[in-house]
Formats: structure tokens, C-alpha cells, sequence
């Protein structure tokens, strides 16, 4: 069993709440060490900036950092689509830019957590996991009008792993899908560094890497 926080923002998303500072990753690190953590991912709006810089820090130290970025769509009668996408631990940031760039996501709006990808879910699902990632749907239990399109994510895109607001929620989805293998995290979205880990997820990983949450992810 692993402690896992896979949605932290720095300051490389707009809306940070923080002061950044050059010591901000350092700072990051020990932080999450403190807590017990074991796994963590920085899942910036659009922007990968940061990776490099906390990945740097967590060196020589057990603490696993995993690149994301969390992405943002609309879908059919759903203006705000939200995605964790997660990559393994050594992927270059080159890499992740590219991704980026064939998403549309031009240096603008990196780190606006207002951009919405032009072409819809299937668009970010086709290209995340073209580029080796994997996909957590966050935000969709936030009101009555996202709830309603947990079907859609799970039946018509195949998105079986979710970051809940309410981790209760969890047991409403698992009696409406009793036959999916539902794997439900909630994460902090943590927009500075006292948030993080307010809120986490305990994850039976066979060991504390990419390839095991992916495992998990997938049953």
C-alpha cells in the first residue's frame, strides 16, 4: 500500500495560490517526505514547466515524482472536461511538450487552467495514450451537470479511474457500475504547498512506480 497525492499545481499554473520562490521544489519535496508520501505527480494546467525542476529535487531521496499535466475539453452538453494524464517517471520534458503541441496548446495558454482543448475527450484520450500516458477523470462528481456524464466517460471513452471531490461518492458509481473495475482516488489540487496532502489516497500498488499504477488502472 502506497500514499499517493497525483494532482499538485506549482507555479507554473496561473492560478497558483503560492509565492513562487527558487527554492519552491526543495521546499515541495521535504514537504511531501514529511507527510508519508510516497508517490506524488505535478499535474500543472496545460504546462509542464515544473517537472524538471521537482523531479531535480526528489533525487536521492525515495520519493517518487511522477510528469502529468491536467487537461481541460468540452464535451456534448459539458462545458468543463477535466483530465489527469500521468507519464512514466523518466519522460523527458521534451516529450511532454510535444504532447502539448499536438494538442493546440500553444505557450499562451500554458498553465491557463481557462484553455479548453479544441476536439473533445477523444482527442486528449487518442494523443495521451499515444504518448505512453494514462488518463484520471477529475472534478466529474462536482455537481449534478458533470455527475451526468459519468456514463459517457465510462461507457462511450472507456475512463474507469477517477479523482473524486467527495471519495464517498465512489460508492454511488460502484452501484451504478457494478461490472466496471472502478479504480476512485481524491487528490488535493493542491494550488500551494500547505494543500498538499490534505487530500490523498491510500493505492495497492504491487510497488511504487508508473507501471504499477498503470496496472492498477487498467485491472
Amino acid at each position: 500500500m502506497y500514499k499517493l497525492d497525483l494532482h499538485i499545481h506549482t507555479p507554473a499554473s496561473l492560478c497558483f495560490a503560492g509565492e513562487p520562490d527558487a527554492d519552491f521544489s526543495r521546499r515541495l519535496v521535504s514537504h511531501t517526505l514529511d507527510a508519508g508520501f510516497q508517490m506524488i505527480a505535478i499535474c500543472d494546467h496545460h504546462c509542464v514547466d515544473y517537472v524538471d525542476k521537482v523531479r531535480q529535487a526528489a533525487e536521492n531521496t525515495p520519493l517518487v515524482v511522477l510528469p502529468g499535466v491536467e487537461l481541460s475539453t468540452i464535451a456534448p452538453q459539458l462545458n468543463d472536461v477535466y483530465f489527469l494524464a500521468l507519464f512514466p517517471k523518466q519522460t523527458p520534458k521534451s516529450k511532454l511538450d510535444d504532447l502539448l503541441n499536438n494538442l493546440g496548446i500553444s505557450a499562451p495558454n500554458r498553465g491557463n487552467c481557462h484553455f479548453r482543448v479544441i476536439g473533445g475527450a477523444e482527442r486528449i484520450i487518442r494523443e495521451v495514450r499515444n504518448s505512453g500516458g494514462i488518463l484520471i477523470s477529475n472534478h466529474l462528481d462536482k455537481n449534478k451537470q458533470r455527475q451526468a456524464f459519468f456514463p459517457a466517460m465510462i461507457e462511450e471513452y472507456g475512463i474507469l479511474a477517477f479523482d473524486l471531490k467527495n471519495i464517498s461518492y465512489q460508492n454511488n458509481l460502484k452501484r451504478r457500475f457494478p461490472q466496471k473495475r472502478l479504480q476512485c482516488f481524491s487528490f488535493s489540487d493542491a494550488h500551494n504547498i500547505a494543500q498538499v496532502g490534505k487530500k490523498y489516497s491510500i493505492a495497492p500498488l504491487a510497488d511504487c512506480s508508473f507501471r504499477a499504477l498503470k496496472n492498477l488502472l487498467n485491472g
